[in-house]
């Protein structure tokens, strides 16, 4: 066993996104693409486009929202003069009015809400919404937290505990929104110990020999949302789950960086 036993930091005082030091040349170029999005009419999300045989438009529209939702998140902290948050709300809610986190498949069939299913697109929507959350905890109003929170449990975390196909990019997605939203601390276990049992199959059949087999490009995701998932459980123990000196840790680095 790579992971050991360990205590989780309390959630209201993890700090994981803090930017200190970005240049000046950055932080006017992030705040001049999120001024783009002030006043910003959000694109419409129709049945028929999600059922429709040109299903592609839904999938762009959705991207939009969540790009713009981005821009909006990273201009606000950084500028911190408040300009930018009527849009971030509105953003959050559209995104939450969704019926699914999920893109359409080839069936032309609508998704049930009753039964979100988890996948790398609701999972990576999950944890945007969790890390706006996180950044501005102290400015949204409570109805807007407290959607948030419900969403991301109700389309993510619960349907993370019960589904069969992992990847390390969803499961990286899933911990960040464990981190940011879910505030019973049996529950983050749970949570945290199903992602630590993963990395542990992740990292089993990990080794030169297997790694043949994939192609640099997928080898070098892989490895990268890996050290995303051990950078925030390091983050997440105050610095006590550290693993960074195992070979086949320093196997997967070698992937990133060759």
């Amino acid at each position: 066993m790579l992971f050991c036993e360990y205590e989780l930091w309390p959630q209201d005082e993890l700090d994981i996104f803090t930017l200190n030091g970005v240049p000046e040349v950055i932080c006017q170029a992030a705040v001049a693409d999120g001024t783009k999005y002030l006043n910003y009419s959000w694109p419409a999300l129709t049945a028929e486009m999600f059922t429709d045989q040109a299903s592609h438009l839904y999938k762009k529209e959705a991207k939009k929202r969540r790009i713009a939702l981005s821009s909006l998140s990273l201009s606000e902290h950084l500028e911190k003069k408040g300009r930018f948050m009527t849009d971030i709300i509105n953003g959050i809610w559209a995104i939450c009015e969704e019926t699914t986190w999920s893109m359409p498949d080839n069936t032309g069939v609508l998704k049930d809400i009753e039964n979100p299913r988890y996948d790398t697109h609701s999972s990576r929507t999950a944890s945007l919404l969790a890390t706006v959350l996180n950044l501005f905890s102290k400015d949204l109003p409570d109805a807007v937290k407290k959607r948030i929170t419900y969403e991301v449990k109700k389309r993510c975390l619960i349907p993370f505990l019960e589904a069969r196909n992992y990847t390390p990019e969803n499961v990286s997605y899933t911990l960040i929104s464990c981190i940011f939203t879910e505030e019973n601390e049996d529950k983050r276990r749970m949570i945290c110990n199903r992602v630590i049992e993963l990395l542990e199959t992740f990292l089993k059949d990990y080794s030169s020999d297997s790694n043949k087999a994939k192609s640099e490009q997928s080898l070098y995701i892989w490895s990268a949302y890996l050290y995303d998932i051990l950078e925030m459980l390091y983050c997440a123990t105050d610095n006590k789950l550290a693993v960074f000196s195992e070979e086949k840790i320093m196997l997967a680095a070698k992937s990133i960086y060759k």
